[in-house]
């Protein structure tokens, strides 16, 4: 495509110094497309991100049950 700079998405596995967690596609520096993000605290959110937002249809589990 012409004129097109998106970056691609691509897949991941990344984990954060403070222990959160990150599984899932990302693109451009951002969570973007499916992904299972889980906070060091327990909560963890899996479903869809765009631009690093919670986006779309997703599953939330608090970490405090």
């Amino acid at each position: 495509m012409s004129g097109h700079n998106a970056s691609p998405v691509r897949k991941i596995e990344f984990e954060y110094e403070n222990g959160d967690h990150y599984v899932g596609d990302m693109m451009g520096g951002s969570f973007h497309g499916h992904g299972d993000f889980q906070r060091s605290s327990g909560t963890r959110y899996k479903g869809g991100f765009w631009n690093g937002n919670y986006d779309g249809w997703g599953e939330m589990t608090w970490g405090d049950g």
